[in-house]
Order: structure tokens, then C-alpha cells, then sequence
């Protein structure tokens, strides 16, 4: 009996010490590797969560879907800014002179010379009304603070035509039409069910990954192997137990057979 025991808990200890090696080996190669990856990209793994349980990926969803209902009026849209793009572009020049002439020195000593005139709009209506010109006097007090209020809408009126000249020459009809075809194959490729599917997809995954990532974090190389070398420890304790108790039947069945 004993040395059946031995012989069980000696094959079993002996096992134990060889996967305890094998696992050494594991822990300071591949698990190693693979904790340093997972630690890496802790970052992008918790911004990954994040995102795909925020508000804004929900909200990305319906606007996604909204996206793809609009895609008929935006191309309707693209049709007519082709069409208008040659008025467009013939204008051009006159609101250039527009603009240069509303931002010149010139300019802003004439609207100096406005506002200056205009503080003293009281003093010369009252003249004019002493010399019978009350009408003019009523004219010319209301004219002259519409015609700076004039003045500054045209200098402001020009830096937005301006502005928005500059958006023109950064999209021009053909460049808008490619980003909406392209617009039109992503959706085409992806539309707004599959895309639904594929957030809840990566949502749980996202999920997965974090569990993954609190597991290892919980295991670092130094740790797991203390706890194999601990294991290593108690096998060769019970190898030396089982050894101990095949020789101690051994020596009794000796003992026998000389009794």
C-alpha cells in the first residue's frame, strides 16, 4: 500500500515539476512578451472603451443614419453649386476690387471723416433749419448715420465674400462631388445597420479586452513566477515524500522475507 501510495505521489510530483519548467519557460518568454503588449496598450484600450460606452458613439449612430437619408439632397446640392459655380467665379474680380477698396487707407480715413461729420450732424441740421431747410436737415440727419452704418456692412460683407471665395477655391464642384461619392461607397459598403452591428461588435469587445487587460495587470511576470517556483517547491517536497515512502515499504517487504 505504501509504495503504491509512494509510487502515485512520486508520478504525480514528477509531472508537476515538469509542467512547473515548462511553465517557467512560458512565463519568461511568451507571457512576458505578451504582459508588456497588453501593459503598452492599456491607453488605447481604455480610450477604446470609453468610446464605444460614451454618448457620442450612441449619438454617431444616429447621425450615421441620418447621413445616409441625406445623401439624395446632398448630391441635389452638389448639382446645383455646379451649375452656379461659373456665376460664381465670374463675380469673383468685383468683389476683389470690392474688398480691396473696403480695406484701404483711403477707406478708413473716409469713414474717419463720416463719424467726425457725423458728431456734428446736430450743430449743422440746426443751421439748416435756421435757414429754412428743416426737410433737408431731417434728411441729412438721418442719411448720414445709415451711410457709416453702410460703410462698415460693405467692408464686413466684403471679408465674408472674400472668405467664402476662399472655401470655393478649396472645393471646387468636381472635388465636392468626389468626397460624396465617396461618401456614398462607404455607405454603400457599410450602411447603417451593419454599422450598428459592427459598433455593438466592438462595444463587447471593448469589454472583453478591459477584462483581459484587469486579469493581467493582476499577474505580473515577477508574480506568476513566485507562484510556480512555489509550486516547483511543494512537488519536490512530495517527490521526496513518495521516494521516502517507496523506500520505507521497500524496507519493510525486506524485512519480511528475512523474518
Amino acid at each position: 500500500m505504501g509504495s503504491t501510495l509512494g509510487g502515485f505521489i512520486l508520478g504525480m510530483s514528477t509531472f508537476s515539476l515538469i509542467i512547473c519548467v515548462l511553465l517557467a519557460y512560458v512565463s519568461n518568454t511568451i507571457y512576458v512578451s505578451f504582459y508588456n503588449e497588453m501593459v503598452s496598450y492599456e491607453n488605447y484600450i481604455d480610450d477604446f472603451y470609453i468610446f464605444t460606452h460614451s454618448p457620442s458613439s450612441i449619438k454617431f449612430i444616429e447621425e450615421y443614419k441620418e447621413l445616409s437619408i441625406l445623401i439624395p439632397f446632398l448630391e441635389d446640392a452638389v448639382k446645383k453649386y455646379n451649375e452656379s459655380y461659373p456665376r460664381l467665379i465670374k463675380y469673383r474680380y468685383d468683389i476683389e476690387k470690392l474688398y480691396n477698396f473696403t480695406h484701404s487707407d483711403q477707406y478708413d480715413i473716409l469713414v474717419e471723416k463720416l463719424k467726425s461729420f457725423s458728431k456734428k450732424s446736430n450743430d449743422i441740421s440746426r443751421i439748416l433749419i435756421i435757414f429754412g431747410y428743416s426737410g433737408m436737415a431731417t434728411i441729412f440727419s438721418e442719411t448720414l448715420p445709415a451711410l457709416i452704418n453702410l460703410t462698415d456692412q460693405a467692408k464686413e460683407l466684403s471679408e465674408t465674400a472674400i472668405y467664402f471665395y476662399n472655401y470655393i477655391d478649396l472645393i471646387p464642384p468636381e472635388k465636392l462631388k468626389k468626397y460624396i461619392d465617396m461618401l456614398k461607397t462607404i455607405i454603400s459598403y457599410i450602411p447603417p445597420d451593419k454599422m450598428e452591428e459592427y459598433f455593438m461588435k466592438a462595444k463587447d469587445a471593448s469589454e472583453k479586452a478591459i477584462m483581459i487587460s484587469n486579469i493581467v495587470k493582476k499577474y505580473p511576470p515577477e508574480l506568476v513566477l513566485n507562484y510556480i517556483i512555489l509550486i516547483s517547491i511543494l512537488s519536490v517536497i512530495l517527490c521526496i515524500i513518495g521516494i521516502l515512502l517507496i523506500l520505507k515499504s521497500n524496507s519493510r517487504k525486506i524485512y519480511r522475507s528475512q523474518g
